[in-house]
């Protein structure tokens, strides 16, 4: 049985592999420009329904995306088209033919190679290093992956933490990387992206009765606000020892 971890690993090389081969050095990492350097060819399809697809032209692949304003979406999309045309070397590391890959399979490896390309790992580590898990400076250093990316990237650390994503006040999505079943937002998490949504800028408090049994906590939410949307991400450390709640 291959590991979740093994599978992680190989996506990382692949992803350093395909940067190396590109001559793509430092942050930031620009998919157009690797996508160019790679020799894949790229057009657009407003019409399409999807961001992006991959298909075969003379037996070459091709990437089609599909026009939008915002620059990081686009980054994304591309990144994954990327992956697609890559997801077999992952395979073939882990000893397995592209063919053996299910297309749940292939797509989410496509996604762990896009989320390696956009925020690959030695830079990654770098950054965290010196930027700590402060979300602003992290966008500064990796300013081609979206906030969210970066939010859900840091889940990859060893430290407990939830991820929350809360849009027009309302939580849309919430990770955790220590439990199985994330607890509901507790009051004291939801009282700090409220003060950081109606001042527009971070906020941070203590975090109490976030689990039946007592635990050390600390939310910290930053305002993503835009004119006509309003979104906070908020993380949540935990000094958790996780034995204290198996049922989680």
């Amino acid at each position: 049985m291959i590991l979740p971890a093994e599978w992680s690993e190989s996506c990382d090389a692949v992803a350093g592999e395909l940067l190396s081969a590109a001559g793509v050095e430092s942050p930031p990492f620009d998919m157009f420009v690797l996508a160019e350097r790679l020799k894949l060819g790229v057009a657009w399809d407003a019409a399409q329904s999807g961001r992006g697809r991959l298909l075969r032209l003379n037996g070459d692949p091709a990437i089609f995306l599909r026009p939008d304003e915002r620059p990081e979406r686009l980054q994304w999309a591309m990144a994954h088209e990327i992956g697609e045309t890559a997801a077999w070397r992952v395979a073939q590391r882990m000893g397995l033919a592209a063919d053996d890959l299910l297309p749940r399979q292939r797509e989410g490896l496509a996604n762990q190679l896009a989320n390696r390309l956009l925020l690959p790992r030695a830079w990654w580590d770098a950054a965290i290093h010196t930027c700590g898990q402060h979300l602003p400076r992290l966008k500064q250093r990796f300013p081609t992956a979206s906030h969210e990316l970066i939010a859900w990237r840091l889940l990859d650390g060893t430290d407990a933490k939830l991820v929350t994503i809360i849009d027009n006040g309302q939580v849309t999505r919430r990770r955790a990387n220590f439990v199985r079943r994330c607890p509901i937002p507790s009051a004291d998490e939801q009282n700090c992206w409220e003060v950081a949504r109606q001042a527009g800028e971070a906020a941070s408090d203590r975090v109490r009765a976030l689990f039946p049994v007592e635990v050390t906590a600390r939310c910290h939410a930053w305002a993503i606000h835009e004119a006509h949307w309003q979104r906070e991400i908020a993380v949540t450390w935990v000094d958790l020892d996780a034995e204290l709640v198996p049922e989680w």
